[in-house]
């Protein structure tokens, strides 16, 4: 009786142990080959880390998102200070690498692996150097944790690489990553504080033209470029958690990107925002016209309509979301005016190269003073092909475009920072990007007359769910 039990008892054991399996293929062992090859691949870039904390980081990852192995594997790196790219390549480009990087395979190398207790899963390794013959790996089982590296021939690598590498873009130096989580952490604070308020502001779009104007176009002049203003928004923005209301009167000719419209258009409307849901109402002479709520996406309404957009993070995006989109390459310590700043420098590479200079003062809740953005394209256009004669080759422009943001910070009650006044300038040239200065193609300016935060917000004064036929004038 007593063997039936004991044996009973080992069987569950082996049962409970086999189905403990982890949802994402990276635990096992402490020769787990993706914690492996991303600790061993930041010590060989400079980022001092312990493989506990790669694996705690790695871990939250996993049990956060279903995503598959290699994006966890990018998004731990990226929380580490390393970003990696993920390319479908062959051995010739792995060959041309500059640093080390990590590849998937589509199996582990069990003949390199004698030991059968070694668990290798997510099947990653560091490839440290490939040549016409062998290549160094480190991360298989059998040295994961002694800090060592294995060559192996080219073929037998070549049979399990599935031509995926994930290729390191940057390495943030420590202090500048010490920055960077100070900027991150001040970031979240100041959002944490803008619960709900009232914001008050308008937004003026002026063109620089050379073209006659309309008797009807008010006009004026600055640094020499006649400006025609284009287009007027005032708007009352209120919002409460996820409750929004836009009250939006425009004066324009010209969308707030620059498309032009025929004559000056007018225009009242007022949106009620609720989760997904939007409210529309429209001024028609003296009567105020109700359309159906439809269900949209957070993002349909003009961005520029909401403030947030004018403030930090840039574009009402989530800072972990501009960092995806630029890469920050650079945080340094900088004096503005006598006044301490962070210099945050981001770069993102494409069809449009992009980089990215943010001014941001920690002083004043991390809101930026200034932001200069550098996009650079190549465009080209085929000639016409005429038959019999050979193919011409296409002739290559660059365009160079400068957006410049300049901001007047002031605080608002109950003692937040926001901005008083955002200049927006876009300039554009074809030629020459050191051209100084560019000539001003568009220019935008956001003026706050009112703001008050974390104030009670009543129903009636976001619009009535209930009975939403009339909205109250302003």
């Amino acid at each position: 009786m007593k063997r039936l039990a004991c044996s009973l008892l080992i069987a569950l054991f082996i049962s409970a142990t086999a189905l403990a399996v982890p949802r994402h293929r990276f635990f096992g062992s402490n020769q787990t080959s993706g914690v492996t090859s991303l600790h061993h691949l930041a010590n060989v870039l400079g980022i001092e880390v312990s493989r506990e904390h790669v694996k705690h980081v790695l871990r939250q990852e996993a049990k956060a998102h279903r995503s598959p192995n290699s994006i966890i594997l990018i998004n731990t790196a990226r929380k580490l200070g390393l970003e990696l790219l993920e390319q479908n390549l062959n051995y010739t480009h792995l060959q041309l690498l500059e640093t080390p990087a990590i590849v998937p395979l589509k199996q582990a190398f069990d003949a390199e692996n004698p030991s059968t207790n070694a668990i290798t899963l997510g099947n990653f390794i560091v490839v440290e150097e490939a040549t016409e013959k062998w290549v160094r790996i480190f991360g298989t089982p059998q040295h994961a944790t002694h800090g060592t590296a294995t060559v192996i021939p080219r073929d037998r690598f070549l049979e399990l690489w599935n031509g995926q590498t994930l290729k390191p873009l940057y390495v943030l130096p420590s202090e500048a990553r010490q920055l960077l989580a100070h900027i991150m952490t001040g970031t979240e604070a100041y959002k944490a504080k803008l619960k709900s308020g009232v914001i008050e502001f308008s937004i003026t779009l002026s063109q620089a033209t050379d073209e006659p104007l309309p008797a009807e176009a008010g006009t004026y002049m600055e640094n020499g470029h006649q400006y025609e203003e284009t287009g007027y928004w005032h708007i009352t923005y209120q919002f409460d958690g996820e409750r929004r209301f836009y009250d939006v009167k425009t004066r324009h000719k010209m969308t707030f990107h620059g498309q032009s419209l025929e004559g000056w258009q007018e225009t009242h409307r007022q949106y009620r925002l609720l989760r997904s849901i939007l409210h529309l109402w429209e001024k028609v002479g003296t009567e105020w016209k109700k359309y159906p709520p439809q269900k949209v996406s957070p993002r349909f309404l003009k961005p520029h309509f909401n403030p947030h957009w004018w403030s930090w993070p840039l574009w009402n995006l989530r800072l972990i979301d501009l960092f995806r989109f630029f890469k920050p390459v650079d945080v340094q310590h900088v004096n503005v005016g006598n006044s301490p700043h962070y210099l945050l420098t981001g770069r993102r590479t494409g069809p449009v190269d992009s980089d990215i200079e943010i001014w941001l003062d920690p002083e004043k809740d991390y809101c930026p003073t200034r932001v200069r953005m550098h996009n650079r394209s190549i465009l080209g256009t085929a000639p016409v092909e005429v038959p019999g004669e050979p193919p011409k080759p296409i002739p290559l422009e660059t365009d160079y475009t400068l957006t410049r943001y300049t901001y007047q910070i002031e605080k608002f009650k109950p003692g937040i920072w926001f901005p008083k006044t955002v200049t927006r300038e876009v300039s554009f040239s074809t030629t020459d990007e050191n051209q100084h200065p560019l000539p001003t193609l568009r220019k935008t300016v956001m003026h706050v007359h009112r703001a008050i935060f974390n104030i009670p917000i009543a129903e009636e004064d976001l619009g009535r769910v209930s009975d939403m036929a009339k909205p109250r004038d302003k």
